[in-house]
């Protein structure tokens, strides 16, 4: 098994936070920051609110690699003021041309931020 390390989003789609390393799958091939292209968060806001996706949270050992698009799912954050926020969140990026997609949170998860 390979090592299984956060991947960072930053508020700034293009930032990412150097030395990570981590299983992009099957054949447990490693992959470093030097070959992402970007990375990101989304809401259904359209705001890049979210700041980070802890691995603990993904509901796989490894990050999905994917040609296309997956459905966010629906997650549901504390909002500054104390108040519960729906929104719909996916971390994005690219490895050598392959659009990859964290995994969803959990259903209904109520993130701390």
């Amino acid at each position: 098994m390979g090592a299984h390390l956060p991947i960072i989003c930053n508020d700034d789609i293009n930032t990412f936070v150097s030395n990570m390393l981590y299983s992009v799958g099957v054949n447990d091939v490693f992959i470093d920051n030097s070959v992402l292209t970007e990375l990101g968060g989304t809401s259904s806001y359209g705001h890049s609110d979210l700041t980070f996706c802890p691995y603990e949270n993904w509901k796989y050992g490894h990050p999905v690699i994917s040609t296309e698009d997956r459905k966010p799912c629906t997650v549901m954050r504390r909002g500054k003021n104390g108040t519960a926020l729906w929104s719909s969140f996916k971390c994005t990026y690219k490895v050598q041309g392959y659009v990859c997609e964290r995994p969803c949170f959990e259903e209904n998860q109520l993130l701390e931020t």
